[in-house]
């Protein structure tokens, strides 16, 4: 008995391998990757060697578009006005103009599709306007390692204006080419006004960080153009285009795949779950709760332990987090069922490890009470005290009806519209 369905489970994979070829294959994405703690890949980073006032291993550039726009003046600055090290880079206006320049650097030996962070401190020490639109700064990533700031390619970070302290800016992309290139970028914003006393508007760059690894997967995405704030987590809509990590394997970007994979081929335990996205057509409309989409997982006549994970970076000690997320179980013996079998036993459930583990075994993850929701969307929710800067959560799914004599077609989740709530 066990063998016909173990041919017939053979022949339907094949066949949905065929027929799934062309919908697994994904187009470019959009999303916000944060900076993470890895080497740090750019040379001379703290600006201590210098040749004609430019350090070495960045490149100056501007730009003479604007009023009273003039190239900018480029000098090493000493002790006291570094932020670590000996020295730190100076960019500043020439006499009675303004200017916006800066440097970049290439970096090479990138992975095409990994995240890439940046950062870099800046300061205005003689800054008369205490941070008031004198001097704007921002840094930007050319994913594809151009080295044209004017082109749409760089992601830049939000503006700010630099002051008499000193302050860190970041941005993040993922790598689209094997050479990644980092800019700094400094506008003088009318410092000097007729009749007014001089003021050269400038600024510090010191301690810049370029570090780059694995998202968990491999793809070609857009960019975005905005920092992400702390502790946020990211795509909770299951939306845009989803990554494909590996064959079978397609997510919801910021997302990353887990499952038990102690596989027992005798018992059909333990298999390593299909990930897809979920659209309608040719989905049926009621599995996506909201938007345009929503992450669907499951096997064929076995049984798993799987699910999608988040970890969540900058999160403050002590907060409280409340995670909730929708979901939706489908469960029937019959292929090509349209609703699930009244006895199906896919449960359901989520989990925060407050440590940022990623392992779901873990005793420190909080789980959700387990729930079965059949062709519904039912609300998960779970709370727990932030111990670590970093947070994971988790969504659970396992079909418990499973035995080798009662093999299930259909076992799979529907997961749309996290949530995320953080109080002190």
């Amino acid at each position: 008995m066990r063998n016909r369905f173990l041919l017939a489970a053979q022949a339907t994979r094949l066949a949905m391998t065929a027929a799934l070829i062309f919908a697994l294959v994904p187009s470019a994405w959009s999303g916000s990757p944060i900076p993470f703690k890895a080497e740090n890949l750019l040379a001379n980073a703290g600006f201590e060697a210098f040749t004609d006032g430019v350090a070495d291993s960045w490149d100056p550039w501007h730009s003479l578009e604007g009023n009273w726009m003039g190239p900018p003046t480029y000098l090493p600055s000493d002790s006291p006005n570094v932020h670590e090290g000996a020295r730190a880079q100076r960019v500043g206006s020439q006499p009675l103009l303004n200017h916006n320049g800066g440097l970049y650097q290439r970096v090479n030996g990138l992975t095409i599709g990994h995240a890439v962070g940046f950062s870099v401190w800046h300061k205005w020490p003689d800054d008369p306007h205490d941070g008031n639109q004198a001097v704007q700064v921002r840094i930007g990533l050319d994913p594809q390692g151009g080295t044209d700031p004017s082109s749409q390619d760089v992601a830049w970070s939000n503006a700010v204006y630099t002051s008499d302290t000193w302050q860190q800016i970041h941005i993040g992309t993922t790598a689209l080419s094997t050479t990644v290139t980092a800019f700094l970028r400094s506008t003088a914003l009318n410092p000097y006004q007729p009749g007014s006393p001089l003021v050269e508007g400038y600024v510090l760059w010191d301690d810049a960080i370029l570090t780059s690894g694995p998202w968990q997967y491999t793809h070609l995405p857009l960019v975005t153009r905005n920092h992400v704030p702390p502790c946020t987590l990211l795509n909770d809509g299951f939306e845009g285009t989803y990554v494909q990590i590996s064959d079978g394997t397609l997510l919801a970007a910021h997302w990353s795949p887990w499952w038990n994979d102690a596989y027992d081929p005798v018992e059909l335990r333990n298999a390593k779950p299909e990930y897809n996205q979920t659209t309608s057509p040719p989905d049926p409309a009621y599995r996506i709760r909201s938007g345009e989409k929503s992450q669907q997982y499951g096997v064929t006549w076995k049984h798993y332990q799987g699910g999608v994970y988040q970890q969540l970076t900058g999160c403050a000690v002590s907060d409280t987090l409340r995670f909730s997320v929708y979901g939706l179980g489908f469960a029937a013996r019959v292929m090509g069922s349209s609703s699930s079998d009244p006895d199906g036993n896919l449960q359901m459930k989520v989990g925060i490890d407050p440590n940022g583990g990623t392992d779901f075994t873990s005793p420190s993850i909080i789980w959700s009470e387990a729930a079965v929701s059949l062709d519904a969307y039912r609300r998960f929710e779970i709370t727990a005290t932030v111990q670590s800067p970093t947070v994971t959560v988790f969504l659970y799914s396992e079909p418990l009806h499973h035995s080798p004599d009662d093999l299930w077609f259909h076992n799979a989740s529907y997961w749309d519209d996290a949530t995320l709530e953080r109080s002190p």
